[in-house]
């Protein structure tokens, strides 16, 4: 059975709607005397439920009116009860975000948010875990493992499957990457995490991911998590590098995973329109317009001018060929897990930082991002709209929280 996060319909199923007042959370403060609470309070967030119950972000209630370092405020499960699963915080994505919520230090407990990670079962769970991250050069690549080295303080090595590019071997652009003002503050306090990373040359595209026999090695016997992230994101890109890279390349890192001897979580960055044709979409793969194995066994013999006039055929009414490679890799992953201990999300559109590291922070000017720097600069003034569109964007940040949280909840509910 494969756990599902449905990024699409908001949080645990319910449409999340974000009032002109401001941010989502606002951290007020992590009690010190028993450091397994979080307390958060909202400001300005408004749930419609459905068809789900109405449900409050208000994890707590906070007496502004008293000056003690412990205001009076409602509990919220503890270590000191049992360990505490995301379901029963807020359903299947409470833990993502009280994670975020965190990130505001209180100005008289600076450290209080790191204080709760280090305590925290999420935390814990990675102390001394090997994880491997595919797309880590990619937008959220990147602020996963920015994340992970800033709040997994105890966490083993993390690898990195970096494809060789433009004469740079995957530990040079490694270092290129770290260059980014993103790992600021992991530089500016924990320089020595930095030594948690190991690249390693590899290519999704290539059978067995183009590992040497030494690497491939090592990451069968350290890693126990693996995120992966890596992806063609191009929606014009062609149907038969989409495929190599979002489909062959998914199975060909559960081919690889199938040899790693501590395993607890495989989690897979989908996307919530992968089944967009569909005018409603629940936790479930659905099935494709072509079988995954039959597509690809095809396409080794049609060449690309067949592939071209076969692409608007397989596409039906989805807009690009990424959403349905995205579909073929959902039903690719299901069919060959097997036994491994595998999770998908499916968030929406992945916009900006909205907490941490940096709000705003931005690696390019796609979709979204594009279109509000635009506005921002004067230089778009106008566009044509519907005023009945639904804006599905979810900051970056949230997704990488959420990737997180996933890996131990369905290593700790098996």
């Amino acid at each position: 059975m494969v756990p599902w996060f449905n990024g699409e319909s908001g949080i645990g199923g319910l449409q999340s709607d974000i009032a002109e007042s401001g941010a989502f959370f606002l951290n007020e403060r992590v009690c010190v005397g028993c450091s397994r609470e979080f307390h958060a309070r909202v400001d300005g967030v408004r749930l419609q439920a459905t068809p789900m119950e109405r449900r409050a972000f208000a994890f707590v209630c906070i007496d502004h009116s008293t000056t003690s370092r412990h205001r009076p405020m409602r509990r919220i499960p503890c270590v000191c009860d049992g360990v505490p699963t995301a379901d029963s915080l807020l359903g299947p994505v409470a833990g993502p975000f009280a994670l975020s919520a965190l990130a505001k230090n209180c100005p008289d407990e600076p450290e209080a948010a790191a204080i709760a990670w280090t305590m925290s079962p999420v935390s814990e769970f990675y102390a001394d875990r090997c994880v491997l991250v595919t797309g880590a050069t990619g937008f959220l690549g990147k602020v996963l493992v920015e994340k992970l080295l800033w709040s997994a303080s105890d966490i083993g090595t993390i690898y990195l499957i970096v494809r060789p590019q433009n004469g740079l071997d995957s530990k040079q652009r490694l270092d290129k990457m770290l260059q980014s003002n993103l790992f600021d503050r992991v530089r500016s306090k924990y320089p020595d995490r930095f030594n948690k990373l190991v690249a390693i040359d590899g290519n999704l595209m290539e059978p067995e991911l183009a590992l040497n026999q030494p690497d491939m090695h090592r990451l069968c016997d350290d890693v126990s998590v693996v995120f992966h992230c890596a992806a063609t994101v191009k929606f014009d890109e062609a149907l038969r590098i989409s495929v190599e890279m979002n489909v062959l390349g998914t199975q060909r890192l559960i081919a690889l995973c199938h040899k790693m001897r501590n395993l607890v979580s495989v989690v897979h960055a989908s996307t919530a329109y992968a089944n967009c044709d569909r005018p409603r979409i629940v936790e479930s793969v659905y099935p494709p317009p072509v079988q995954p194995s039959k597509l690809i066994d095809a396409m080794e013999w049609m060449n690309d001018d067949m592939i071209k006039s076969l692409t608007p055929h397989l596409l039906g009414r989805r807009p690009n060929t990424y959403t349905l490679t995205k579909a073929l890799a959902e039903v690719q992953l299901v069919e060959d897990s097997g036994h491994l201990p595998v999770v998908i999300v499916r968030p929406s559109i992945i916009g900006a930082v909205w907490k941490e590291p940096i709000p705003g922070w931005m690696d390019n000017l796609n979709g979204a991002t594009g279109i509000f720097a635009a506005v921002g600069k004067g230089v778009l003034t106008n566009m044509c709209g519907s005023t009945s569109a639904t804006a599905d964007i979810i900051p970056v940040d949230i997704v990488s929280n959420l990737l997180i949280v996933a890996a131990w909840q369905r290593a700790v509910n098996k």
